[in-house]
């Protein structure tokens, strides 16, 4: 968070970061929008490949599926209020560009504070598919050797 408000000092500072701002912050609209494509992909992905024996584990945990999938949901919620609020401002900006420095800052900070929050979050839940998909591994390679434990018992 406070890496989006030290950013969003820059336009107040530099009329010529002040004029670049449409651009960025037309780009920081798409790169929120991708992010949250790329989260909603990892979140499919994960979906897909979960067996059945990691499924139950997780279903049985206190917050389920939902708690597993949450932090997916999270990001892509703050992945898209940001491309929101960056395309408000990018169509905005003439206006803002007339208001005190302090409420330029306050306004530029919301869509800089949710980019850095959204490709955070982005890398914690690439690390959280990454957990999934080993322990969901690891589940398989148990269940089937309790599989065979039980096919040698009754042999």
């Amino acid at each position: 968070m406070l890496l989006g408000v030290s950013i969003g000092i820059a336009p107040v500072s530099s009329k010529s970061v002040s004029d670049a701002m449409p651009g960025i912050l037309g780009g920081i609209a798409a790169v929120g929008a991708g992010l949250a494509s790329l989260v909603i992909t990892a979140m499919t992905v994960l979906i897909g490949v979960l067996g059945r024996t990691y499924m139950d584990l997780v279903g049985q945990t206190e917050r389920g599926i939902y708690g597993l999938l949450r932090p997916y949901l999270v990001v892509v919620i703050v992945a898209v209020a940001t491309a929101i609020t960056a395309l408000t401002l990018w169509i905005v900006w003439p206006l803002v560009g007339n208001l005190w420095w302090w409420v330029k800052w306050m306004l530029l900070s919301v869509p800089l504070v949710g980019i850095c929050w959204a490709l955070l979050g982005c890398v914690q839940t690439v690390q959280q598919l990454i957990g999934h998909v080993v322990r969901n591994n690891r589940a398989e390679q148990l269940e089937e050797r309790k599989r065979r434990a039980m096919e040698r018992r009754g042999a």
